[in-house]
């Protein structure tokens, strides 16, 4: 019995760090790196689409919550930028975001609970 630990405790050991990186790895990636939907505008032609995504998790606590605006002209992105919304510590949602379609730009105002209405341009070329 002895001589089978000796063979498989140290295959155990690196099974058990192995599973627990794995794990962290998830979590951390969940946490920071990950894009979650939050909404989608068309524009009336239909012609151009704005997506806003969560990328990871609001900062806790009543930290700011990273967001991507993504412009599609025609199926292929056009324009992308990242933003930091201020919305103490809690997700974003489509409440947050109002979009107005201009000429040559979809033109974003975003409103949190910290912070003054902000606007941003994505221009379509």
């Amino acid at each position: 019995m002895n001589w089978v630990f000796r063979r498989t405790g140290p295959l155990i050991l690196i099974c058990i760090i192995f599973i627990f990186t794995a794990g962290l790895g998830a979590v951390i990636y969940r946490k920071s790196f990950s894009l979650n939907p939050v909404t989608r505008y068309r524009s009336s032609d239909d012609r151009y689409t704005l997506k806003v995504w969560e990328r990871g998790e609001p900062e806790f606590p009543f930290g700011e919550t990273r967001c991507l605006l993504v412009l599609e002209a025609d199926g292929r992105k056009a324009a992308e930028t990242e933003i930091s919304v201020l919305n103490d510590g809690k997700h974003v949602s489509a409440d947050n975001f109002s979009v107005v379609w201009k000429d040559d730009c979809a033109e974003v105002t975003v409103s949190a609970e910290e912070q003054e209405d902000r606007q941003y341009q994505l221009y379509f070329e």
